[in-house]
């Protein structure tokens, strides 16, 4: 508001620059009189204060303009991350889940553990069971659905909120052989994850090894890998998943 204040005075001062431009030349006939040169010496002044209001107003005005658009800036972005934000709460994010194992000797709990900073939802948890899936498909070159489905456990969710767990269900590893393997599938509104999920016994413990990466990802981003020390690892160092 003071700048259209100042940029009036400026546009009055420059009318009675004009004005006393005018008077001088008609009033003052002999330009050699004391009268005169303080007229003119005021007149000079009034253009030398016009020049300097005029340059700090065009300044001032410009710096105005900027923050001005600084802040319409900021209030976009504001705008833009709050949109963000409520998209997020809506699809779920960048979030994910994993199924972990917890639990002593041969029986764990599968627990569902949310990671990230926004709600899942619509969860569906599909557990496979590698050792029957590989019975099935030996047994039947061409399994039906119904057949495959007595090696999978499925399990709906409807909402995981941040920071909490869920118990899905349990399992018994074998007391038969040393190696357990089962591949889960999590899908949830912001998209569909995998997770192979894999025991090994070694001295009378079972150690586990997971990792989830989000399908359709090119090439493939793991969110999470976790290994318990001593898992058996390839010559490269890697495990076999």
């Amino acid at each position: 508001m003071w700048i259209l204040f100042w940029k009036l005075a400026l546009q009055l001062l420059a009318v009675v620059i004009a004005i006393l431009v005018n008077v001088l030349d008609y009033v003052s006939s002999d330009k050699r009189t004391k009268k005169f040169r303080r007229r003119r010496q005021l007149l000079f002044a009034l253009s030398g204060l016009f020049l300097i209001a005029s340059v700090i107003v065009v300044i001032a005005d410009e710096l105005a303009k900027r923050e001005e658009m600084a802040e319409l800036s900021n209030r976009l972005n504001l705008l833009q991350q709050q949109g963000e934000i409520a998209k997020h709460l809506v699809t779920g994010g960048d979030s994910y889940c994993y199924l972990n194992a917890f639990g002593t000797a041969n029986y764990r709990d599968l627990i569902l553990i949310h990671q990230g900073d926004f709600p899942l939802y619509d969860l569906q948890i599909r557990v496979v069971d590698l050792d029957k899936f590989d019975e099935i498909t030996k047994a039947n070159p061409n399994p039906s659905r119904e057949q495959l489905s007595k090696a999978e456990y499925v399990h709906y969710l409807g909402t995981l909120n941040p920071n909490q767990a869920h118990i899905i269900g349990n399992l018994r590893l074998p007391t038969d052989k040393d190696e357990k393997g089962y591949n889960v599938f999590i899908l949830a509104r912001n998209g569909e994850f995998s997770e192979p999920l894999r025991f090994h016994r070694a001295n009378g413990m079972w150690l586990q090894a997971f990792r989830v990466e989000k399908s359709g990802e090119n090439p493939p981003k793991t969110l999470i890998e976790k290994i318990d020390d001593g898992f058996p690892r390839n010559e490269k160092g890697n495990i076999d998943w």
